[in-house]
């Protein structure tokens, strides 16, 4: 199967943390893949620190703690679909943030990597860009 995907990886990184476009670039263009999503897509990624996110996580959820990360789709499933279909130009498809404090703890509970615990919120993050939710 063909897959015309074209993908602009937008990641601002205000920790000291280094982690790899190229993996979170790989680990986004499988999931687009597997969702069998195609087109000239753009996606923007911050990873921050703890008084970061839950100033975010306060002003869009009412919630004043940090959380692992949070998404903002531009578009609703349905709509995103329609336009990825029919649009030559770049679509923007959202913003994923993630907290490094908090994807550091969850790692150490899980017994995993930090790299790879960012790589999981990332693609929970990208899941929820797509328009799949908790209960999908």
């Amino acid at each position: 199967m063909k897959n015309n995907l074209k993908l602009i990886l937008n990641i601002s990184n205000k920790t000291k943390f280094k982690i790899s476009k190229n993996y979170l670039f790989s680990l986004a263009k499988e999931k687009l893949f597997e969702k069998k999503i195609s087109g000239n897509l753009e996606l923007d990624l911050s990873i921050v620190n703890e008084r970061e996110m839950a100033k975010i996580n306060n002003d869009f959820r009412k919630i004043d703690r940090p959380t692992d990360v949070l998404s903002f789709p531009i578009h609703e499933k349905n709509k995103l679909l329609i336009l990825i279909k029919d649009a030559a130009a770049r679509i923007l498809i959202g913003q994923i943030v993630i907290c490094f404090a908090v994807a550091k703890r969850e790692a150490k509970n899980k017994n995993i990597s930090t790299k790879e615990e960012i790589g999981y919120l990332f693609l929970h993050g990208l899941d929820h860009l797509l328009g799949y939710h908790h209960e999908d």
